[in-house]
């Protein structure tokens, strides 16, 4: 399917349906600057209030994905992989900065892994300052590439996809939208994982 027409069928979800579904890596513009690539959603989410530190966006490997959350030990780690070209990641991603701000004084932590190409860094970090998303913010160095979501371990390249740590660094759980059945992720269920998280 072209690119344009996943995109395009990618929006149209998200109108039809209350809770975003998700995008395949075809969904990802082309490397070469185009308008598809700075496309946003009709209707832009409302940024949360509260966080005053510009956020940073860090282009990082697999491995220094791991240092970022190994240095996190000791907290819950809750990470967002989304990309500015996926509608359901920008609707869903304040409700992860909502997280950040709700539970960050009782251990918890969130990250994010962007998988906007790296030549478009500079989007990826304007919606994130939008977002007042003061974390850990990661863009794959290989962007949508299948490289990226082999490494991260993300079933059928679809984002948006989310990873709960525990404070020992282990993966607890993982998040993936249900593309056959045109389900996407529920936010109930990762507030409750994170929750029975912090409680141990």
């Amino acid at each position: 399917m072209p690119r344009l027409s996943c995109l395009l069928l990618c929006f149209i979800a998200i109108g039809l349906a209350t809770l975003p579904s998700g995008c395949s890596q075809e969904a990802a513009p082309p490397k070469e600057p185009t308008a598809v690539a700075t496309t946003k959603p009709a209707v832009e989410p409302t940024p949360p209030e509260g966080n005053t530190e510009p956020p940073l966006l860090e282009v990082v490997t697999p491995e220094q994905y791991k240092e970022v959350i190994a240095r996190h030990k000791g907290k819950v780690v809750l990470v967002d992989f989304w990309a500015t070209w996926c509608g359901p990641c920008r609707k869903f991603f304040p409700h992860t900065v909502e997280l950040h701000e709700k539970f960050a004084a009782k251990g918890f932590t969130a990250v994010s892994m962007s998988f906007d190409d790296p030549d478009n860094k500079d989007d990826a970090l304007a919606f994130l300052k939008e977002q007042r998303a003061s974390f850990d913010n990661l863009l794959s160095k290989t962007g949508a590439e299948s490289e990226s979501y082999t490494a991260y371990e993300v079933p059928n390249e679809v984002i948006p996809h989310f990873k709960l740590y525990g404070r020992d660094g282990q993966l607890l759980k993982s998040f993936s939208p249900d593309v056959a059945a045109g389900k996407g992720i529920d936010p109930a269920d990762i507030d409750q994982a994170v929750e029975a998280a912090l409680a141990n």
